[in-house]
């Protein structure tokens, strides 16, 4: 296993978010305290918190991603005996209420982010998953699922500067 580039490659890929979720929120939760401490003065005691709305984006943003995967993997869960909200409501339904979580986070995000990039990208998302929800498959197929999350990863990895350079998530 330890001789494994894949297992290198997932590692890798898993510590680095996890470490920065895990140490970054918790020196946002700290800022103040930390200011005080010069042994933990990081950079993360200059930028600025972020407000309510961006909270709520974030945390709809993770119930909208749990609700993506769950679409993907219908068939597998129900074959497992799992529950899950969209084992629960059926997949149509569980695509519209995608397409509402996301047309909730366009609107936090055009009334109090800086410039309208992320709503505009949320606004786009919602546009495809609705048309997905009228016209798309009932299941994904394997070659979707793969094609997909490589394209949000190198997404995510391409725009991580941007966001953080030019605060799109602050007021």
């Amino acid at each position: 296993m330890f001789g494994s580039l894949p297992f290198w490659i997932g590692a890798i890929y898993v510590c680095f978010p996890l470490g920065l979720l895990l140490y970054g929120w918790n020196d946002l939760g700290d800022v103040d305290t930390d200011r005080q401490n010069p042994r933990k003065d990081s950079w993360l005691c200059k930028v600025p918190q972020l407000n309510g709305p961006a909270m709520v984006f974030c945390a709809m943003f993770a119930m909208q991603s749990h609700l993506f995967g769950q679409l993907m993997d219908y068939d597998q869960d129900r074959q497992a005996g799992r529950r899950s909200t969209v084992l629960c409501i059926g997949v149509l339904p569980g695509k519209f209420l995608l397409v509402a979580i996301m047309l909730a986070e366009t609107w936090i995000a055009w009334n109090w982010f800086q410039g309208q990039t992320a709503a505009w990208v949320m606004l786009a998302g919602s546009v495809f998953f609705l048309g997905d929800a009228i016209a798309g498959p009932a299941r994904y197929p394997d070659w979707f699922f793969r094609a997909f999350f490589l394209a949000w990863n190198v997404a995510v990895l391409a725009t991580m500067h941007f966001v953080w350079r030019y605060g799109v998530f602050l007021a």
